[in-house]
Formats: structure tokens, sequence, C-alpha cells
């Protein structure tokens, strides 16, 4: 099981503007990290769409960010699926 704050850690890291929430727009920026080398083979539009499929399915209350206790319920619901 993932530790809570762990995750809480990481959250803190993918809030670039430190607003307490995460936006596409942060997810983007961190997860375009993987893709800035150019050796994954991933463009910037995988990752826009799949930043935007994450904060469809995390963002619960639909108000198009994800808060911490939203990622953090999200991201240990798909650990413990695997």
């Amino acid at each position: 099981m993932a530790d809570p704050k762990v995750l809480e850690q990481v959250f803190n890291e993918f809030d670039l503007d430190k607003s307490g929430f995460l936006t596409q727009n942060e997810l983007e920026a961190v997860l375009g990290q993987i893709a800035k080398d150019g050796k994954s083979g991933i463009t910037a539009e995988d990752i826009s769409k799949a930043c935007g499929y994450i904060v469809q399915l995390a963002d619960k209350n639909q108000d198009g960010k994800i808060s911490k206790s939203e990622f953090v319920k999200f991201t240990r619901e798909y650990i413990e699926k695997k």
C-alpha cells in the first residue's frame, strides 16, 4: 500500500505554483520532462492527452483541478489495483 505521506510529498513537488491543486498544465510540465530528451518516443501531444485523462479521472468534484486529497486517493487506488 502506498504511504499517504510519500504521495503528499509527490503532490507537493508536482504543485509547481504551490496553489494546493494540480492542473493539467502542471502535470504536463512535470511529465513533459520524460519526453524532453526525445529518447522515450513520447510526444508532447501524448503527454497532454494522458494528463487530460488523469485530471478527468482524479478530479472527483469536477472543478478542473486535482486537490491533494483527490491525488492521494486516486494514486492509492491505482497502486492497489496493480
